[in-house]
């Protein structure tokens, strides 16, 4: 997670959840704060863990 206006933070405006045993991917508004841009990283993506 990163700080409102933070340099180089993003906020999503949706968010795909894979729920377990499922195939099928439901698309969430994201509620959360914003995330630390990962363009710079050895695996450039950007995670986020079980959230709830």
């Amino acid at each position: 997670m990163a700080k409102n206006n933070e340099e180089g933070s993003w906020k999503p405006q949706t968010v795909a959840v894979t729920p377990p045993n499922e195939t099928t991917a439901l698309t969430l508004k994201w509620p959360w704060g914003p995330l630390i841009h990962q363009d710079g990283a050895t695996h450039p993506t950007t995670f986020v863990n079980p959230i709830g």
